[in-house]
């Protein structure tokens, strides 16, 4: 018995991610992909006055159809939403419900790719959030960005963070900008808050400061988009 782990489609929100696993799964089966994107057609039946090779070629022509058709529906049985399956339940076969969530989804989701860019571009910090929640809320906008595959780099990401603080962060700032490139990234080693204490020792003094850099500094493994366990900056 196969298992599906896809997230079901729930709509414009995923439909970026769950699209591109849908394709990872349509094409694990033979002829699947190819009939939802519509280069493996039904055949049309043949006359009934047809050569014999004629009939042998419809009949391989339409069980390839078949085959795709039935693999690729049972792929969507099993990774699209109960809402989502009404929208599709007048669809005959995986070609028309590929084309039907195409027009669903497609245009809504440029137009929250969209959203979402302008959103991450004028984030700021809400003076009545504390560091942790500061981080957390990018976090989750880096996440729904992710989600719209939209994936800003490590240092696009930091950068902007370091944006959002205030004058007080001045310290953190520059040193961030003097360190090498190569470590530049979303997992900072634990040299970063000593080069810190040098530079300023009244920094860490700060609960918020302290907070921040104590996020940025517990892990030492290389950075990625999200962390094993499923922290998106790599600590727990």
């Amino acid at each position: 018995m196969e298992l599906f782990t896809t997230d079901k489609l729930l709509g414009s929100e995923n439909w970026a991610r769950w699209k591109w696993m849908a394709e990872g799964l349509l094409m694990e089966k033979e002829n699947a992909y190819e009939v939802c994107s519509g280069d493996i057609v039904k055949p049309e039946p043949v006359p009934e006055d047809a050569t014999t090779e004629a009939r042998k070629k419809y009949d391989r022509d339409l069980a390839s159809f078949n085959k795709g058709n039935r693999a690729a529906r049972g792929i969507f049985s099993r990774t699209l939403d109960s809402r989502i399956c009404d929208l599709v339940s007048m669809c005959k076969t995986a070609r028309e419900i590929w084309v039907k969530l195409h027009e669903l989804f497609e245009q809504r989701n440029k137009q929250a790719q969209y959203a979402c860019q302008l959103q991450f571009s004028s984030f700021i910090r809400d003076p009545a959030n504390s560091m942790a929640m500061h981080i957390a809320s990018l976090e989750r906008l880096v996440s729904r960005m992710t989600d719209l595959d939209i994936k800003p780099n490590d240092f696009v990401i930091m950068s902007k963070l370091l944006e959002t603080l205030s004058r007080d962060f001045e310290p953190l700032k520059m040193s961030w900008c003097a360190r090498p490139e190569e470590q530049q990234t979303l997992v900072i080693s634990e040299d970063f808050e000593a080069d810190l204490q040098v530079n300023d020792e009244q920094f860490l003094k700060k609960s918020d400061q302290h907070f921040f850099l104590k996020s940025l500094c517990l892990q030492k493994r290389k950075s990625t988009r999200k962390a094993e366990d499923g922290s998106f900056w790599g600590i727990k």
